[in-house]
């Protein structure tokens, strides 16, 4: 016949990366230097833990000279204001979230664009004199239009 029952054991395995991205992540354009990314948590069957902080990385897409690479921050929540963009710049931007674990997988990337803005001032301004009433105005345009 059957045997006595064992003593029940409750055990907790620990935790692992997310195996899954965050879903739903939309990207809204602000001003011309500010947009809002919001996204959702990956599925819970696919966290496998609990999600501590959330990766967001913006590169800009557009080939301007001078602009920096991308870069990356660590908040909490599941939206975020990034702030000091260039204007008038199409961004990609992806969100990965985090565990005691560790990162894990990366959303696909979106494509965001902050707004349209005054144009910089013209460059290398020249005036010469070329009579006794009159002068020549040459310029350069800006180096970016915005």
């Amino acid at each position: 016949g059957p045997g006595p029952l064992s003593t029940e054991v409750f055990a907790t395995t620990l935790e692992d990366v997310p195996e899954a991205a965050p879903e739903g992540v939309t990207c809204v354009a602000l001003t011309s230097t500010r947009v809002q990314v919001t996204w959702s948590p990956p599925p819970p069957a696919l966290t496998h833990g609990r999600i501590t902080t959330y990766t967001l990385t913006y590169t800009p897409m557009d080939d301007h000279t001078g602009l920096p690479a991308g870069e990356s921050r660590v908040v909490t929540g599941q939206n975020t204001i990034v702030g000091d963009l260039e204007r008038y710049t199409n961004y990609s931007v992806s969100v990965a979230a985090s565990t005691r674990a560790g990162l894990g997988v990366a959303s696909h990337p979106v494509n965001c664009a902050t707004e349209e803005d005054v144009p910089q001032a013209p460059a290398g301004i020249k005036a010469v004199v070329s009579g006794a009433e009159s002068v020549v105005v040459a310029w350069s345009p800006p180096q970016r239009s915005h």
